[in-house]
């Protein structure tokens, strides 16, 4: 009898466990049933992904995660100009022996 008063039919209660086929259920729930129970921390980790991206990228060059962008430029353009000073030097001499000289940049090609 139960505390208050009432049996409690244990066939009963058994028989509530199992599923159709006769076998009983598992309470336990795989790693993908709690993504469809719950889809917002499936979508918060996807958008989570290109900031641990970018995380790593600062990281792995070493600058602080809101200067990653700028730095990745910098190299960018410090590369460029460094393909561009292979180029021909060319001078010119005026009429007080003064020369100048120059390398001219293709600007505007990447």
């Amino acid at each position: 009898m139960n505390h208050d008063g009432s049996a409690i039919d244990s066939k009963k209660i058994e028989s509530s466990s199992k599923s159709l086929d006769g076998s009983k259920q598992d309470n336990q729930k795989k790693w993908w049933q709690w993504l469809i129970m719950y889809p917002t921390i499936f979508i918060a980790i996807i958008g989570a992904i290109p900031t641990a991206l970018g995380y790593y990228k600062s990281w792995r060059i070493g600058v602080p995660f809101d200067k990653t962008q700028i730095a990745l430029e910098q190299n960018r353009l410090w590369q460029k100009n460094y393909e561009c000073s292979k180029s021909e030097f060319m001078s010119i001499k005026n009429n007080h022996n003064v020369e100048v000289g120059t390398i001219i940049c293709l600007s505007g090609i990447s």
